[in-house]
């Protein structure tokens, strides 16, 4: 071999701006590390959660702005009848709370049957066979809920939490058939 091919062309390289590589480093860190000021402000639990609530409300803005609105879904206080929340201040004992929820359940059950109904009449075959299938998944998951919060809260069957969860969850898929069924006609 030859000293040519040995030989770096350096023309093709630039001079770096400063003295040395360290300082070139340190220059780069500097300008990419958070200062102390900035570093509290920026790994505060308050900092994330103030993201998480900015990203939320944009993606609430966003959600209205593209969803036809026919009907406002209630809030989380408003989700039980009038006649179930009467019966449970009324209720004196565990029993009379299971009693409120019992019946409840089965009115909530009702209701989301009439919406499955309702909603499948509107719907192709290839459509309600999904629908189909989307329920059996929604009943196996419920059903799982309940085995996990009875495993963790109510081993005793004491806590009546867990019905009251359930409740909430057949009203959620009553809630988004009914929504679905709107959005279709």
């Amino acid at each position: 071999m030859g000293s040519k091919s040995n030989d770096l062309d350096l023309s093709k390289f630039k001079p770096q701006p400063y003295a040395s590589v360290e300082e070139a480093e340190q220059k780069r860190e500097q300008e990419t590390t958070i200062t102390s000021i900035q570093k509290p402000i920026m790994t505060s639990p308050l900092h994330s959660l103030l993201i998480v609530f900015a990203v939320g409300i944009l993606s609430c803005s966003t959600a209205v702005a593209e969803v036809p609105s026919r009907s406002v879904a209630p809030s989380l206080t408003d989700l039980h009848r009038l006649a179930y929340k009467t019966c449970m201040n009324n209720a004196n004992s565990r029993i009379e709370h299971g009693s409120c929820m019992a019946d409840e359940q089965a009115f909530q059950n009702e209701q989301l049957q009439k919406s499955y109904k309702d909603l499948s009449k509107s719907m192709n075959t290839k459509q309600r066979n999904t629908l189909e299938k989307s329920q059996a998944a929604w009943e196996v998951s419920t059903l799982a809920n309940a085995a996990l919060g009875i495993a963790l809260l109510d081993p005793s069957g004491l806590d009546l939490s867990v019905t009251d969860n359930t409740i909430l969850l057949i009203i959620q898929r009553r809630q988004m058939l009914e929504h679905l069924t709107n959005l279709i006609r």
